[in-house]
């Protein structure tokens, strides 16, 4: 299994839609959710836990831009 950066660009061609929305909403909306954001994902989106992780960290990227680990 190859790993895959969170910084990479949305969409890509492997990632569902479902998850290139909700990370496009989480960018977009992080400041208004009340309580955990993984829950508010999967309850929105209909998505497993481990999709909206991704979401989440998708989503995080694209609110505060790509940073380098040097």
């Amino acid at each position: 299994m190859e790993n895959q950066r969170v910084t990479e660009e949305i969409p890509t061609e492997n990632q569902p839609d479902k998850v290139v929305e909700a990370a496009l909403w989480m960018s977009l909306n992080a400041d208004s959710i009340r309580g955990n954001h993984l829950l508010e994902i999967m309850a929105r989106f209909g998505v497993s836990v481990l999709d909206a992780v991704e979401a989440s960290k998708r989503g995080h990227a694209l609110r505060y831009g790509k940073r380098d680990a040097s």
